[in-house]
């Protein structure tokens, strides 16, 4: 099971650098995958800066959360996601519910759950 959990860690981690990487480094092509629109150069430093940043945070966490004796690490993009999706359920109500924001509450709370599981299986593993 602990190489179950750290190998979901290291795959959902992998996909948050990724995500860092594309707003980073291509965010005029994935910025449409985000239904957001940068309109002017300022909404790309804010596509890089903030966006990928954000990706780019929650990546580092992931990984540090997937070594030995680290489990803990997992709890911040763990908590993230939760406000993440939080958040996502406020916007449905609010501002209706969508096809694309029902896939990505889908995408949330499958992150969710997996950092959960990896968090939960690597915390026994590494005796906390």
């Amino acid at each position: 099971m602990e190489v179950a959990g750290r190998l979901v860690a290291f795959l959902v981690g992998f996909g948050f650098l990724a995500g860092a990487v594309g707003f980073v480094f291509t965010p005029d092509m994935v910025q449409s995958q985000f239904s957001i629109a940068a309109t002017a150069v300022d909404g790309m430093g804010t596509l890089r800066a903030d966006l990928g940043g954000a990706f780019a945070g929650l990546a580092l966490f992931t990984f540090a959360g997937m070594r030995r004796g680290q489990a803990r690490w997992l709890q911040v993009p763990l908590a993230f996601m939760v406000v993440y999706v939080l958040i996502r359920v406020g916007h449905l109500a609010v501002d209706g519910v969508t096809a694309n924001g029902i896939r990505s509450t889908v995408v949330e709370i499958v992150l969710i759950v997996l950092l959960y599981g990896a968090h939960r299986v690597l915390s026994r593993a590494d005796g906390d």
